[in-house]
């Protein structure tokens, strides 16, 4: 009766111990494949296959690889913008602003697209908001994630009578 028990409370120990391990180790993989694509969503498609405290240089290599529509960065007056939630928002039209994704957009933006008037204080303010970080800086891909996942939940609305 002893030997009996004694098996059976080894069995239950060996499979509790199978459990623990198995679910140990679907937590780890799961883990690291959320850690090497981290930011991999339209609007920040930064891909890295480190950690969170991994750093992102905000150059000008850096933000022409986020040159399209669905993952467009910007340079205006050195600071670093991720414009992308607002592309369909903006009342000059699509075109205007996707020409900037991408580069230096200083020049376009104090032009409003080459019309020779400057943005408005409101155009000013909503683009705090896309606010990445200054040029030639770094960040960490942690902090860029939240900068940009911010952006994407609540994005800024501009004034009925604003024309920028």
């Amino acid at each position: 009766m002893k030997l009996t028990k004694a098996i059976f409370y080894t069995g239950i120990f060996i499979a509790w111990a199978f459990l623990v391990a198995l679910f140990i180790t679907g937590f780890l993989i799961a883990n690291k494949n959320n850690s090497s694509n981290l930011i991999s969503r339209p609007g920040s498609q930064i891909q890295e296959n480190g950690s969170l405290s991994d750093t992102i240089g905000l150059t000008l290599q850096e933000i022409e690889k986020h040159n399209k529509a669905t993952d467009c960065w910007m340079i205006i007056n050195n600071k670093v913008y991720d414009i992308t939630s607002y592309i369909g928002s903006h009342p000059g039209g699509y075109s205007t602003i996707v020409s900037g994704c991408g580069k230096d957009a200083t020049e376009l933006y104090d032009t409003k697209g080459n019309r020779g008037s400057p943005h408005s204080a409101n155009a000013n303010s909503l683009l705090d908001a896309y606010f990445i970080g200054d040029l030639n800086t770094n960040l960490t891909v942690s902090e860029i994630g939240n900068k940009t996942s911010s952006i994407k939940q609540s994005p800024p609305t501009r004034s009925r009578n604003d024309d920028d």
